[in-house]
């Protein structure tokens, strides 16, 4: 009996580990390392568009794809655009000696499995559970949908428009926008991502629309410094996108945008949000000089179809450019704030046409500023047309960063409270 006994000993201490470590694996699985999908990204959390869990191993299992198979054999060729709003760069060859300058540039994470939960039909989208998308409108380059699913989740979805072809180029840019939104999930001034898949993307769905149908002109002084605090802000996240502590004021910008305007930005539950990145620049560093590359668009401001009015005096030069253009675009927000009008609208010209406007912003000739704002005796007016002075400084090494500009503003919302 005894000896029954012994034998049965190590069949029970095995069993005995087994269950132990079922207890303790089911713990992990519910505490550690059951995941919501959309908790992978940079920072800020969001929720996905229906229930979906994925299980990981280890989070440095995650690799990153190179974009090797879907860039175009220049990268500058993403910052031309012509009448089908995206051509190839003429002329213009990027220094062999240019790398990425974080590696995260250089991936692509795209999330074709919830893409593809889509399907297209007779009238519009509709996803698996029974969701329905209506047509929204179009940009340059996509079509624009708003999708409603069963459980009453709304997101936008971006396709391609039929006209466009799927070439290298336009994969290149979605990845870029895909790649920058969810590098700044952790900022609440920009919209964010919930996947994307070759030249199809599902961003946060902005209830308000952009902010070219919601300006308001009989909006108070102390509403209007609160919009420009979050637009100075949501270009200071993009400015630092690698760098938070703001020692370095921008200075270590990695990221331009390069159409910081009314059109890009949306109004999500009232605030303020900076979107679409898919002209963004993604900026390299030469090890040869030890400094930034230059670089510069294939065309004066205005060149590529969109008015001249909101660009910089370096781009209507056809310089070399850094970050500081979109501080001017900084600029070029605060005035349509304050105003309601685009800029140089209110100056005494014949038309407006990017001849004119390009050699008014040559001239150092800034936006007329009506005389009812100049007088104002409402300090977060008079904020506003100070912020306003200090973004449209002519030279781009004097003009401050997107930084010094929302702690000017915060720091004047907070004198009126």
């Amino acid at each position: 009996m005894e000896t029954r006994r012994r034998k049965f000993l190590p069949f029970l201490f095995l069993f005995l580990i087994c269950f132990f470590y079922i207890i303790y694996a089911t713990f992990l699985l519910d505490e550690k390392i059951f995941v919501d999908y959309d908790t992978l990204g940079n920072g800020r959390i969001y929720r996905p568009l229906r229930p979906r869990h994925i299980i990981l191993n280890d989070a440095t299992s995650w690799k990153w794809r190179p974009i090797s198979a879907v860039a175009p054999s220049s990268l500058d060729a993403h910052t031309t655009i012509d009448d089908g709003r995206l051509a190839e760069k003429e002329g213009a060859v990027e220094d062999p000696s240019c790398k990425y300058m974080r590696p995260w540039q250089a991936g692509s994470f795209p999330t074709c499995n919830s893409v593809h939960e889509l399907e297209f039909r007779g009238d519009g989208i509709a996803g698996d559970t029974g969701g329905h998308v209506s047509y929204l409108g179009r940009g340059g380059g996509r079509d624009v949908w708003k999708m409603t699913d069963i459980g009453g989740e709304r997101a936008v979805v971006k396709t391609l428009k039929q006209s466009r072809d799927f070439v290298p180029l336009q994969y290149y840019m979605q990845n870029t926008d895909a790649l920058v939104m969810e590098r700044l999930t952790f900022s609440p001034h920009v919209v964010g991502i919930h996947g994307y898949c070759g030249q199809t993307c599902i961003n946060e769905f902005a209830d308000g629309g952009d902010y070219n149908k919601i300006k308001d002109k009989k909006m108070k002084g102390e509403e209007k410094l609160k919009y420009a605090v979050r637009v100075a802000e949501s270009v200071r996240d993009l400015q630092e996108i690698d760098d938070r502590t703001g020692l370095t004021g921008g200075r270590n910008a990695t990221v331009v945008h390069g159409d910081v305007s009314a059109s890009n930005f949306v109004l999500v539950n009232g605030v303020i949000k900076l979107n679409d990145f898919n002209m963004a620049r993604l900026l390299k560093w030469n090890p040869n000089t030890n400094a930034p590359c230059q670089w510069k668009y294939g065309y004066v401001c205005g060149g590529d179809g969109r008015r001249a009015d909101t660009r910089s005096p370096e781009e209507c030069r056809d310089d070399n450019l850094t970050e500081k253009v979109d501080t001017w675009g900084v600029g070029v927000m605060l005035y349509i704030i304050l105003t309601g009008e685009r800029p140089f609208k209110l100056n005494e010209i014949k038309n407006s046409d990017n001849t004119i406007l390009r050699k008014l912003i040559l001239d150092g000739v800034l936006p007329t500023v009506p005389e009812k704002f100049q007088k104002s005796s409402d300090k977060a007016i008079k904020a506003l047309l100070e912020a306003m002075e200090m973004t449209f400084t002519f030279d781009p090494e004097k003009r401050p960063s997107a930084r010094h500009i929302s702690d000017f503003l915060s720091g004047k919302l907070k004198e009126l409270r």
